[in-house]
This record gives C-alpha cells, structure tokens and sequence, in this order.
C-alpha cells in the first residue's frame, strides 16, 4: 500500500491478528497513525509493541456504546479518516443444529458491528455544510471499508450463519 495523500488516522476493528493486523501494518508502512481496535487488550497491546499500529482501542464490536466510546478517544487524539471494519467472528455448525442465538451472535458482530462502527466514525467523517446547503460533505480523504474473511470460504453446511446467496446454501441437514 502506498501514496496516501496525507497522513491520515485509520481505525482498523478486529486489528488484533490475521487480516486485521495485516491491514494495519501496511496502514503503518504507506504513513498513516493506526488504531487498532478489539476485545483483548494483550493482543492489542501486543500488536502496538510490535510496530503494527500506534494505539490500541477496547471494545466489543457488538457493544454500541462501548464501541462509541473507544471511537470518541481514537477521535480526540487525532480525527479518523479511514475506518477498516475486520471485526468478525464465524461460529460453525449444521443448520439444523443451529439455533436462534448462534444467528443472534453472528448477526450482532458481523453485520451490527460494522453498522455501529460506521456510526461512531460517520460524523467526524463529515465536514460542516456549507452555507448554500445543509447537506454535510465527506471530508477529503475519509473512507470506510467493511470486511468479511470468512465470507470467502466455500460454502458448508457447518457454516449456516453466514450470510450468502441462496444459490451458494447448502442442503439443509
């Protein structure tokens, strides 16, 4: 990753391990300020020691207000310009095995979680209307990105949480 315009603040949820922690490295490397965000504080911490961001946030994806809260402080140390919504989690089972909770669990991470992200970061995002309008305008530079590793694997019946095409389910078993 290389030529960002400026040095922007990048956000990156999940940023702990696997892609996550990939994507705020290269963050990192192409000059951008990281913030990585999660749930285990010795993982974050572990991530920060190790160069791959410069700070570390806690909080659950599925937790609103304490995910608000740790956005507001990454916010007040310098304004987010780049969200990398990673957080996700992937529970396997058949789905005749699967019941309401396991679909409750993965629906408040993978999907909730991303639309709580994006709210916390969308108004710092913004730039005041202008006076001809009262529409607000993306600031320059500010982007969010949702993610989605495990939506990448083949489709198997012990995966039936995960949101795909009707075409790609499997046989209920």
């Amino acid at each position: 990753m290389s030529g960002l315009p400026h040095s922007p603040h990048a956000l990156v949820t999940g940023g702990g391990r696997g892609i996550g922690r990939a994507i705020a490295a290269s963050l990192v490397g192409a000059g951008a300020t990281v913030t990585v965000l999660g749930r285990n504080a010795a993982v974050l911490d572990e991530a920060v020691g190790a160069g791959a961001a410069h700070f570390a946030a806690i909080a659950d994806v599925s937790d609103e207000a304490a995910l608000k809260a740790a956005i507001a402080e990454a916010h007040a140390r310098k304004p987010i310009d780049i969200l990398i919504a990673n957080a996700g989690s992937a529970e396997s089972a058949p789905f005749s095995k699967s019941d309401s909770a396991l679909f409750a669990r993965m629906m408040d991470v993978n999907f909730m979680g991303v639309v709580h992200a994006v709210r916390a970061v969308l108004p710092g995002m913004k730039i005041a209307p202008m006076a001809a309008s009262s529409r607000s305008r993306r600031r320059p530079g500010s982007r969010a990105m949702p993610m989605s590793a495990h939506m990448s694997l083949p489709s198997t019946p012990w995966l039936a949480s995960c949101a795909r095409s009707p075409s790609r389910w499997p046989a209920a078993t």
